[in-house]
Parts: structure tokens; C-alpha cells; sequence
């Protein structure tokens, strides 16, 4: 529902240039990445049996980690056939989407890496997180500036070399990517 509203409010744009693709982005992105934190949270007492059971911290971040890629991948794909049924062109916007599928998953491990350490180490009561909202928004700023750092990296190469902001836009979500997966499959 969100991304089809996303695109309806886009709808009387005539030319969908790259600022419009990079803040459909951001704006399907800050949402999405609410999801991780949120899926902790409301299984409020299971989380405690979780920690009892014999899984490693990296078992639950793939898993919620994969439950996001999902969501993310849906909404990119309901914003294709909005674009479509409603005559745009956002094949751009499938393009940067799909690469920035990457930046998601690291955000939403980054996410997931930090709520599940304080549940783990601080023994944290995750059915409590939106009573303890500091700590909410202190697992959120990371994500969303994960995934904001490779749309300031393609608008920058906008203004300054244009012919390398895709490739640049995607070294950076590869970048980020790799660099999280390396920290998850090091850590138990």
C-alpha cells in the first residue's frame, strides 16, 4: 500500500529523472527498514525463548534480515506495476531498485545486528522497545544512513561526473553489503 501510494504521488510528474527514482528509494527504504526492529519487538516473550534454544545470534539476523529483502522486493515490484498501469516509464527505478536491494539487506542486518546484541548481551526486553523509544531510534539512524549513503553517492556523481552514477551507486550498496555479511558471518 505504501508504494502505491508512492507512486500515485508521483503521478503528475512529467519526467522521472534521477532525483525522483533516488527519493522513491528513500521514501519505500526509511519504511521498509522500520520492519526489522519492529519483527524483534512484537514477538515480546518468544524473543526470551529464542535466546534459550540452541541458535546463534547470524540464524535470526539472516532470517529477519531475508523477511525485510521480501518486503523491500514486493514494494519494488508493486511500484513497477503502478508505473506501468499508470503509463510510466520506471525501468530506472526497477534498475536502481533492484541494485539497492543490496543496501537494504545491509542496513536491515546493521539493524538487526545492533537490537539483537542489546538483547543478548543487556539482556534488553524486546516486547518493551517503543517504551524504550532512545533505544529504538539508536537501531534506526544506522539503517537509514546505510541505505542513504549510496543515494548521496549517486546524486553527487549527478552533479559531477554523470556518466559514473550507476556504477558508482552500485559499488557503494556492493560495498556496503559485503562489508555486513563479513561482520555477521564472523560474529556467532
Amino acid at each position: 500500500m505504501q508504494t502505491i501510494i508512492l507512486a500515485l504521488s508521483f503521478i503528475s510528474l512529467t519526467e522521472i529523472g534521477l532525483n525522483v527514482i533516488l527519493s522513491m528509494l528513500l521514501g519505500m527504504s526509511m519504511l521498509t527498514l522500520i520492519l526489522p526492529p519492529t519483527l524483534l519487538s512484537i514477538e515480546g516473550l518468544a524473543s526470551a525463548y529464542t535466546r534459550s534454544l540452541p541458535i546463534r545470534k547470524r540464524t535470526i539476523i539472516k532470517a529477519k534480515a531475508i523477511t525485510t529483502i521480501i518486503t523491500y522486493l514486493i514494494s519494488l515490484t508493486v511500484l513497477f506495476i503502478a508505473s506501468i498501469l499508470l503509463g510510466r516509464d520506471f525501468y530506472s527505478i526497477l534498475t536502481f531498485g533492484l541494485i539497492h536491494t543490496f543496501s537494504i539487506a545491509a542496513a536491515s542486518m546493521l539493524e538487526l545486528s545492533i537490537f539483537v546484541g542489546k538483547f543478548w548481551k543487556e539482556e534488553f526486553a524486546l516486547g518493551n522497545i517503543y517504551a524504550r523509544f532512545g533505544e529504538f531510534i539508536k537501531v534506526i539512524i544506522p539503517g537509514l544512513l546505510t541505505v542513504l549513503a549510496p543515494i548521496t553517492v549517486a546524486l553527487t556523481a549527478y552533479f559531477t561526473a554523470k556518466n559514473l552514477v550507476l556504477t558508482l551507486f552500485s559499488a557503494t550498496v556492493f560495498l556496503e553489503f559485503a562489508t555486513m555479511v563479513l561482520i555477521i558471518f564472523r560474529s556467532n
